[in-house]
């Protein structure tokens, strides 16, 4: 009981910084509490909170690493997103269940304010669905299950048996690899 005390100032760390609401990491937190519990051994001479803090931590980074969006949604975007659910949930209507890049939808000029992309010269169309053919297989299928649908690298990499870190690498180079060709110009860096 009197080690519960731990979980409680890694919570509010991560829940100011993420959009992820602070039962949810609490559950998280108190699982790497049980585990670093289970895995604790007395005969090592240390003591339980220096050994539990960083099973805690971990925890809650893994949750939030598979949690997390690639790409940085505008903060107005997430609480439009957060209002339609809510009230579509209250109406019980289905459409609650669609990711967001389906339902939001933004002008190139926002776009072109947040950095994502340059405007283009005239006479120049690149469509993003060609850009996305042009990628290999396996990275087209990576953008389309966890940027387009919203699902998380750790469900991913489970359904297609290689890790969320090979994941999230190869929809990183797709992601460089997109960005590039829409913005040529610019030598950024991805995710």
């Amino acid at each position: 009981m009197s080690h519960l005390a731990l979980v409680e100032p890694l919570v509010r760390h991560y829940g100011n910084r993420c959009a992820e609401s602070f039962d949810d990491l609490r559950q998280v937190a108190l699982e790497g509490l049980i585990h670093a519990a289970e895995r604790f051994n007395v005969s090592r001479q240390v003591p339980f909170a220096a050994y539990a803090r960083p099973h805690i931590r971990g925890a809650l980074l893994h949750y939030l690493r598979d949690r997390a969006h690639l790409i940085r949604i505008p903060r107005r975007m997430q609480e439009q997103h957060a209002r339609e659910k809510a009230s579509t949930l209250a109406l019980g209507g289905p459409s609650a269940l669609q990711p967001l890049s389906r339902r939001v939808i933004i002008s190139q000029e926002e776009l072109e304010a947040l950095g994502a992309v340059q405007p283009e010269p005239v006479g120049q169309d690149p469509s993003v669905g060609d850009l996305l053919q042009e990628l290999p297989p396996k990275q087209r299928r990576l953008v389309q299950l966890v940027v387009l649908q919203g699902r998380s690298l750790r469900a991913v990499a489970q359904d297609h048996g290689i890790s969320a870190s090979t994941v999230h690498r190869q929809l990183r180079q797709a992601l460089e690899q997109l960005r590039r060709q829409l913005n040529p110009a610019s030598d950024a860096r991805g995710c």
